[in-house]
């Protein structure tokens, strides 16, 4: 009898189980309420365990053919993670992702490569310049709306001012590391180029609640030489006033947009909206 029991007890468990691993995730999404406020998914296919979305849009940012896998090393860490990969027309990113207690966000081993356009409808300065760029995070976590932990490397390659034709600025890149101050962490780390028509040294700075800054000097390397690049020139000059040292301070800042706590998707059927950044 006892045997019959635990029998039937096992087929129950076994039979919720499948039922749980083939949910499809539009459900799962509608029923949660674990992402981020703001979050408009469009065309999700598979279940919680294995599936795709034509599109995912927050907060003007858009990513196209979303894959996710679920991961189960996390339940170790008492989140809930997937492996997360999307692939837009002109780029594309990967992580490791998990939800944990009180919705905070772990994203590990992040990666990014788009072009600075995408950024341009949340900071202006970037509609005048090109290139991609590209960020290589060990480790990005948010905890109540907070930035919690954020180390690895930010490069801007392929810099270039925008024109016909475009100028060739070089490739800039800052080494984030986390710096405790009476407020708390904050994440920061120096800048340098890798030799192009512009040398760079400073510092970026980006603190809990997601506002950076960056500050430094730029100088044209060649600046001694005859110039034949007369729009470097000008956008040199334009900076600021040129130092003793040959040299022009430099200072950029913006807010990172982070995601609300204790928010909840929107799961949506349909195509998204073509006015949305890609």
């Amino acid at each position: 009898m006892r045997q019959a029991i635990l029998l039937t007890l096992l087929g129950i468990v076994s039979y919720a189980f499948s039922l749980l691993i083939t949910l499809p995730m539009s459900l799962a999404l509608d029923w949660s309420g674990t992402l981020p406020a703001e979050v408009t998914t469009y065309g999700v296919e598979g279940s919680i365990i294995d599936g795709s979305a034509d599109t995912l849009i927050w907060q003007n940012w858009r990513f196209d053919q979303l894959q996710w896998r679920f991961d189960l090393q996390q339940l170790l860490s008492a989140r809930i993670g997937y492996h997360l990969r999307f692939t837009n027309p002109d780029g594309s990113g990967a992580a490791n992702a998990g939800i944990g207690l009180g919705s905070s966000i772990h994203l590990d081993q992040l990666t990014l490569r788009l072009p600075l356009s995408w950024l341009s409808r949340q900071w202006s300065f970037s509609t005048r310049f090109g290139g991609e760029l590209a960020a290589e995070l060990s480790e990005f976590a948010i905890e109540d709306g907070r930035i919690s932990a954020a180390s690895g490397t930010l490069l801007w390659s392929g810099a270039q001012l925008r024109g016909d034709p475009p100028t060739a600025l070089g490739s800039f890149r800052a080494e984030l590391q986390a710096v405790e101050q009476d407020d708390g962490s904050h994440y920061r780390g120096p800048i340098s180029d890798n030799g192009g028509p512009l040398s760079a040294s400073g510092q970026f700075d980006l603190s809990p609640d997601g506002q950076w800054q960056i500050g430094g000097k730029l100088a044209l390397r060649d600046a001694g030489k005859p110039d034949g690049k007369p729009a470097l020139a000008q956008l040199f000059n334009s900076l600021g006033s040129v130092g003793a040292d040959g040299k022009v301070d430099v200072k950029l800042q913006g807010q990172l947009p982070l995601p609300a706590p204790h928010s909840s998707a929107v799961a949506t059927t349909g195509q998204a909206p073509d006015d949305q950044q890609k």
